[in-house]
Formats: C-alpha cells, sequence, structure tokens
C-alpha cells in the first residue's frame, strides 16, 4: 500500500511498475479509489494489460506477457483526463516488445482516495520490481530507457530525479516482509512518503526472505 495524493498542488502522473508473470490468469496489478490497472488473459501466453478510470476502460493489444520475461509498464497522465498506457519489454539492449494505448477519462477518479494497493485482489502472482511515483508524466522515450536499464532513474530533464521522481521502491533491500513491514522510499524525495506496507506475507526467516535475486 501507497499513499496517494498530491505533490506541490497535483496527484502523481506517472506510475511505472516492473513485473514478471507466468500465471495465466486475468490479475489485478494495482488499483487506487476509483481507477485500476489489470492483466487480462488471452490465449496461451498472450495477454493484455487494461487501464480503468472511473467507468471507462482501454486495453493494449496482446503481448506474450506470460513468458517469464520481465515487463516494464507505465501509466501516464497526460493532461487532466488523458491518459496513455505503456507497456514495454526489453532484450539484449533493444526493445522486443511493446503494445500502448489511450483513455480519455475523468480526472476525479484519478483523484480520489488516500492510498493505491498493488494486488489489492489477491490475483497478482507474480515478481514484482521497481515501483515509482512521478509528478510529471514521463516521456515515451525516457519509458523506453528505463525499460532497458531497470536501475535508470532519468526523467525528461536533467534534475527530474530530484525533483519529479517522487516516490521509488526498488526492493534492492530484503527483509522478511512479515515481521519489517515498512518498505523505504528510495527517491531522494521523501515529503511525499518515506515508505509503502507491506501486508499479507508469510513468514521467512532466512535471507532472501520473500525476495529473488536476479
Amino acid at each position: 500500500t501507497i499513499p496517494w495524493k498530491q505533490y506541490e498542488g497535483d496527484y502523481p502522473n506517472t506510475i511505472e511498475v516492473r513485473l514478471n508473470t507466468t500465471t495465466r490468469q486475468d490479475q489485478r496489478i494495482i488499483s487506487g479509489s476509483d481507477w485500476a490497472l489489470d492483466i487480462i488473459k488471452d490465449t496461451g501466453s498472450l495477454g493484455k494489460v487494461q487501464l480503468t478510470v472511473g467507468s471507462l476502460s482501454a486495453s493494449t493489444q496482446t503481448v506474450p506477457l506470460f513468458d517469464d520475461e520481465y515487463y516494464h509498464i507505465a501509466v501516464n497522465r497526460e493532461s487532466g483526463s488523458e491518459f496513455t498506457l505503456y507497456v514495454k519489454q526489453g532484450f539484449q539492449e533493444r526493445i522486443r516488445n511493446e503494445v500502448s494505448t489511450t483513455l480519455s477519462a475523468t480526472s476525479a477518479s484519478w483523484e480520489s482516495g488516500s492510498s493505491i494497493t498493488i494486488n489489492p485482489a489477491g490475483t497478482l502472482n507474480a515478481k514484482l520490481d521497481e515501483f515509482r511515483l512521478w509528478s510529471s508524466a514521463l516521456n515515451e522515450s525516457v519509458i523506453e530507457n528505463h525499460t532497458l536499464l531497470p536501475d535508470a532513474i532519468n526523467g525528461n530533464h536533467n534534475s527530474a530525479s530530484s525533483e519529479d521522481l517522487i516516490f521509488r521502491n526498488d526492493f534492492e533491500y530484503p527483509k522478511d516482509r512479515n515481521s519489517d513491514v515498512d518498505i523505504k522510499n528510495v527517491a531522494l524525495i521523501q515529503t511525499y512518503a518515506t515508505s509503502s506496507v507491506a501486508s499479507g506475507f508469510e513468514l521467512v526467516t532466512t535471507y532472501p526472505y520473500q525476495y529473488t535475486p536476479y
């Protein structure tokens, strides 16, 4: 669970998440009070990602989502009510798969509630890496660079990593998330939130706990 609120007068305008799944089923990745991001199963290893804001939804074309490779997913709010969803997969320094879709929806649905939740319905069966919130909508070229270089934190301008990146979980500090529930925000900006909160994890007492090195 991550706080969801205004930062310097506006709600986050980009959400980035990186995940790997082989479970061929519909999965809810993230939800807010009145919006959600889902994986929708198709045939075989194919699936699509769907963004729902209020009562409106838009889905990407299908890609091999369930192929045991990491996908970089970004939701951009380009303006108050215009959204773009990007799904990209990097392989050997190139983009191997990429799809996107756009959605026009009310900004009130995006700006509702006080928190967002990863795996809110208990249906997400995936390895998760790199969750980020940005105050600005990222250029697609920046999202592509993050796809190819998962640790990259460049933004739209030279100082974006220290001005626009307001929340980041990089999951590089393994701890037992049954007992140590605060996952540190490693972004330079700490005024948005200092951590996310883990819940529902089984007790694991040996390193690397609920983490997988890769």
